[in-house]
C-alpha cells in the first residue's frame, strides 16, 4: 500500500508544479499539428479501451450497490444530477472499492494463484483510473478551493519590486495575469488562448468556430447526461468555480464544442456509446497538448466508460441493438439497465424523447410550418431541432428555400 501513497503524493506535486509554471498565455505561439498526434490519440484510446475490460470486476460492486439502491431503498441518483456531497461519496466509494478488491484479490490468489494473471492487471487498471480521473478531479477541486485572486495580487504587488527577467518571476506573472482578472475576463482569456493555439491546425479551427463561448450556470446544475451545452448558440456550460482551472476550461471547450451536431461530421441521429463518445474522445487526445490535464483525465473517464461500447458492439455482432440514440434534445438517457429492470419488474416505462431529427424530416416539417403561417428565424430552427447555428446557416437553409 506504501507504494500507492507515495504515488499518490508524486502525483499531486506534480499536478501543483504544472498548475504553477504553466499558466496559459493569452496570446501563446501556435501549437504546431503532427502525424504523432492521431497516433498517440489512438494509442491512447486503444489502451484505455484494453484497460477498461480488465477492470471489469471493479465495477461489478457499485453497480449493485446502485440497484440495491433503487430496488431496495428507492432512491436513484442520476448522472445527471449533482450533489457536492454525494459526488465527494462516489468518490471515496470508488477508493474503498478499490481497496477492499485488493483484499480479495490477496485471498483469492493464494487459492488459485493461476488467476493472478488476471487480477493483478485488473488492479492495475483500476488504480490507473483511479490515479488519472479521480485523481485529477480531486486535485482540481482542491486547487479551485484555493483564494487566487487574492494570491495573484499579492504576488502582482511582491513582484513589482524583483527583476523582470528572473525564470521563476515570468512564471508567476503569467500566473497573476490569468488569475487576477475576474471570471468573465478569464473565461474570454482562455478562448483567446485556445484560439491562439490552434492557429496552424485548420481542422482545429473549423471545429471551433462551432463554439461561441464558455456560459457559467449554478453549481447546483449537474452539467452531465447531455445537459453540458446549447447547440445551437454554441455555448458549453461550465461552473464558476472551474474558471479557477485553466486547463479544466480548455479541456471541456474540446470536448463540448457542438461540431459533433453537425450532419457534415457525424450522421443523425447518432449513438453515444458507439459513436459520438469515440470521437469526442480521440478529439481530446488528439489535441493533449493543449490541456494535458484534462486529457489525462479523460484518459482515466475512458478506462470507466470504454466497457459500454464493448458491450453494445458485442450485441450488435448477434443482431441485438439495445442501444438508445441521442434525443432530439441533445441529450443522452443515461441508466439504461436499471430502466430496463424497473420496466420489467414493475411495468415503468421510462420517459423516452425521440431521438435526433433527420434533415431530411426537418426539412419538411419547416416547410408545413411556414405554410401553415409560422415565421422562423434561423435561430429558431436551430433551437428546435438542435442543430449548430453554423449549419443552419450554410446548409439547411439553402435546402428548405430550394425544393
Amino acid at each position: 500500500m506504501n507504494i500507492w501513497i507515495i504515488g499518490a503524493t508524486l502525483f499531486s506535486l506534480g499536478q501543483f508544479a504544472f498548475y504553477i509554471i504553466c499558466t496559459p498565455e493569452s496570446m501563446p505561439r501556435p501549437i504546431v499539428p503532427s502525424r504523432f498526434d492521431k497516433i498517440m490519440a489512438s494509442g491512447l484510446y486503444s489502451l484505455a479501451y484494453l484497460l477498461s475490460l480488465l477492470r471489469l470486476p471493479f465495477a461489478i460492486p457499485p453497480y449493485g450497490l446502485k440497484l440495491f439502491g433503487v430496488f431496495v431503498l428507492k432512491k436513484h441518483y442520476q448522472v445527471s444530477h449533482y450533489v457536492a456531497i454525494f459526488e465527494m461519496f462516489r468518490v471515496l466509494g470508488d477508493i474503498i472499492n478499490w481497496a477492499i478488491g485488493i483484499v480479495i484479490v490477496e485471498h483469492i490468489v493464494i487459492i488459485a494463484p493461476a488467476l493472478k494473471l488476471v487480477l493483478y492487471p485488473s488492479i492495475f487498471a483500476e488504480a490507473l483510473r483511479l490515479f488519472s480521473e479521480k485523481g485529477q478531479m480531486i486535485f482540481s477541486v482542491c486547487w479551485q478551493c484555493l483564494p487566487h485572486r487574492h494570491i495573484a495580487d499579492y504576488l502582482q504587488r511582491e513582484l513589482d519590486h524583483t527583476k523582470p527577467d528572473c525564470a521563476l518571476s515570468n512564471y508567476l506573472l503569467r500566473y497573476c495575469h490569468y488569475y487576477i482578472l475576474d471570471d468573465e475576463q478569464r473565461i474570454q482569456f482562455i478562448l483567446s488562448t485556445l484560439r491562439c493555439y490552434a492557429a496552424a491546425d485548420p481542422e482545429l479551427l473549423t471545429k471551433l468556430a462551432y463554439l461561441s463561448t464558455l456560459r457559467t450556470v449554478p453549481s447546483s446544475c449537474g452539467i452531465r447526461g447531455g445537459y453540458v451545452r446549447d447547440v445551437a448558440r454554441g455555448e458549453v456550460f461550465i461552473h464558476q468555480s472551474w474558471t479557477s482551472d485553466p486547463w479544466l476550461l480548455i479541456g471541456q471547450a474540446l470536448r463540448r464544442s457542438p461540431w459533433l451536431f453537425d450532419p457534415r461530421f457525424l450522421r443523425r441521429p447518432f449513438y453515444y456509446r458507439t459513436e459520438a463518445n469515440r470521437l469526442a474522445t480521440l478529439f481530446v487526445f488528439t489535441h493533449a497538448r493543449y490541456s494535458p490535464t484534462y486529457a489525462l483525465y479523460q484518459f482515466g473517464h475512458e478506462i470507466k466508460a470504454a466497457r459500454y461500447d464493448f458491450f453494445y458492439r458485442v450485441l450488435r455482432w448477434f443482431k441485438i441493438d439495445i442501444e438508445p440514440k441521442i434525443q432530439a434534445d441533445g441529450t443522452f438517457p443515461f441508466d439504461q439497465g436499471i430502466s430496463w429492470l424497473k420496466t420489467m419488474l414493475f411495468g415503468a416505462q421510462p420517459a423516452r424523447q425521440l431521438p435526433l431529427w433527420q434533415d431530411q424530416d426537418v426539412i419538411m416539417d419547416v416547410r408545413k410550418r411556414i405554410l401553415d403561417g409560422e415565421k422562423l428565424v434561423v435561430l429558431d430552427i436551430a433551437v428546435q431541432y438542435t442543430y449548430p447555428l453554423k449549419y443552419v446557416e450554410e446548409v439547411l437553409m439553402d435546402l428548405i428555400n430550394n425544393p
